[in-house]
């Protein structure tokens, strides 16, 4: 679908924001929200419809950094998205979430419409336990939980989330070394994977059970956390994956997790490059995590620790580690910034020549931003990253971008 329209619009509305609509602006925007409430005369059904308008502008140094597909140095990447919330008595709730924009991940397609998120969620009278099916985020670690763009201080993902290694998803390498050689070459992003694609939006089923200070959550999904956005609509499960969490929160301001998952992660199209006697399902992914939130004062901070181990065709076993310690300052109710540290390292193989090598170039990133939450529907945010990658091969070492939302 052609949504080049969608651009120009969004640009009128964000001229609106900054230049402010005649009378009372937010009172404006409140009317509209309460306007997009629908319930029965007894209140048993209701239907909410919100949303966010984001508009970002990215500064792009050298190839792309991360998860960002697009080939201009300043990339204009607007997006809107719908949320539906449905209530059916006091146990059933239904959820949606529609975009259209450039790609889920900045300039992977020219446009896109699609549902990200849809499902049912069944909740007991106790409110402990709960069951839900459909296609929703991934249940591992924490970040997922607060990654669209009014909750989130970044306008982009945490490293662990978003760099790409040498890993292939769609081929298998003939021998260690040729494997190796991928390093000394720009990411191939349609080919090579991260250790957890963004919020994985999967499609499955999950359930949780809270008892006391814990929260305990599995899922059953048709991918694995590295799969990229098309493996999210394949719905033949060939690659079943298991996902567990557990969580415990001794008090509101502090929450530790530990998390697990374990899954095929090669596509149909690696088949015929396997090794013999080799199926896609004999080559996984599987991912330890730890996390920790905690929260003073003014200031919040974040911190997840994710190894993750392939079954390389013809190659072996490989691991890494990836973290990232965040913080987030407020210095006033409306003005707050930002900090992030990310690093991954990667574990030593041999190649066909004996030699012992790190599979992938280590990597290091900051990043650092500032939002001013003008009221609570219009939010102005900044940031700017540096990021240095061993070996002679940088990938886009800076980026900056700015983002203006509208939620409704």
């Amino acid at each position: 679908m052609n949504l080049k329209h969608v651009r120009r619009v969004l640009l009128g509305i964000a001229a609106l924001i900054m230049h402010g609509a005649r009378g009372d602006f937010t009172g404006w925007m409140d009317q509209i929200s309460d306007s997009l409430v629908f319930s029965s005369s007894t209140a048993w059904w209701q239907l909410q419809i919100g949303g966010l308008i984001d508009i970002e502008a990215l500064y792009l140094d050298q190839h792309p950094p991360g998860l960002i597909f697009a080939k201009e140095e300043v990339f204009f990447n607007p997006r809107l998205t719908l949320f539906l919330d449905a209530f059916a008595g006091n146990n059933v709730c239904a959820f949606a979430k529609i975009r259209a924009d450039r790609g889920l991940d900045p300039g992977y397609r020219e446009n896109d419409l699609r549902i990200d998120e849809y499902f049912v969620r069944w909740t007991d009278s106790t409110e402990r336990f709960a069951l839900q099916v459909g296609k929703f985020a991934t249940i591992f670690g924490s970040w997922a939980g607060r990654h669209d763009s009014w909750e989130n201080a970044f306008i982009n993902h945490p490293l662990p989330y978003e760099n790409v290694t040498i890993i292939l998803d769609q081929g298998a390498p003939p021998n260690a070394s040729d494997w190796l050689a991928l390093r000394d070459r720009n990411d191939n992003k349609k080919k090579w994977i991260p250790v957890i694609w963004g919020p994985v939006y999967t499609a499955g089923a999950s359930g949780s059970m809270a008892f006391g200070d814990f929260l305990a959550e599995v899922s059953f999904t048709q991918a694995a956390l590295s799969s990229r956005p098309p493996a999210w609509e394949d719905l033949n499960w060939a690659r079943p994956t298991w996902t567990g969490r557990l969580q415990y929160s001794p008090r509101p301001s502090l929450a530790l997790g530990v998390s697990g998952s374990t899954g095929p992660y090669l596509l149909e199209a690696a088949r015929d490059q396997l090794p013999v006697g080799s199926v896609l399902e004999d080559f996984k992914q599987k991912t330890l995590g730890w996390d920790v939130s905690w929260a003073r004062g003014h200031w919040q901070i974040w911190n997840e620790w994710i190894f993750s181990a392939f079954d390389v065709p013809n190659v072996g076993d490989v691991d890494s580690l990836a973290y990232y310690v965040e913080g987030r300052y407020k210095w006033s109710p409306r003005f707050f910034s930002g900090f992030r540290w990310g690093q991954q390292i990667f574990s030593e193989i041999e190649d066909t020549a004996g030699a012992i090598q790190r599979w992938d170039r280590g990597i290091w990133k900051i990043d650092t931003s500032l939002v001013w939450r003008i009221d609570h529907h219009v939010q102005l945010k900044g940031q700017y990253s540096f990021s240095d990658q061993n070996g002679e091969l940088e990938v886009g070492q800076q980026f900056a971008a700015v983002q203006i939302t509208l939620k409704f």
